[in-house]
């Protein structure tokens, strides 16, 4: 393995990182408007300066409890999932952290399973766990399929 660079932010008080270079944008949460019968994971759309994204829910993902909507760090992450822009909302961003290969390890085999493929890596940082996201695992091809859709009808 190599160095990383990721954005380390958390959710549910637990920290997670997404590779820099895979980054666009992070932005303060913003309104989210709620789409019924929208595909799995999928909390609403923003308009990101004239640009309608879609809010992909970690918290819906990793079965998480819905956080407190006063939060005031919450944050959004742009990224880019097979060339469609995709917002990932976080409760905060702590900060760009460059982590040094010796300090990731593989995902451990017993965490290793079809549901868990968006994990890249495991980084130790100080005295903390980062769980290093692999974007392009997060969605199946089936669901990112049906975003395309669902935002082409938008």
């Amino acid at each position: 393995m190599e160095d990383i660079k990721p954005i380390i932010f958390k959710l549910n008080n637990e920290e997670y990182g997404i590779d820099i270079s895979l980054v666009n944008a992070i932005e303060p949460a913003q309104h989210t408007v709620r789409i019924p019968n929208a595909p799995n994971h999928i909390k609403g759309i923003i308009n990101l300066r004239g640009e309608i994204i879609p809010v992909f829910s970690l918290r819906s993902k990793f079965n998480l409890p819905e956080a407190q909507e006063d939060n005031i760090e919450r944050k959004i992450i742009v990224t880019n999932i097979k060339k469609m822009p995709i917002a990932l909302e976080v409760d905060m961003v702590s900060e760009i952290q460059s982590i040094d290969k010796m300090n990731i390890t593989d995902v451990p085999p017993i965490v290793k399973s079809y549901d868990t493929l968006y994990i890249k890596s495991i980084a130790k940082v100080d005295s903390n766990i980062v769980i290093i996201l692999n974007t392009e695992k997060l969605m199946s091809d089936e669901e990112q399929d049906n975003i395309a859709v669902f935002m082409e009808n938008q």
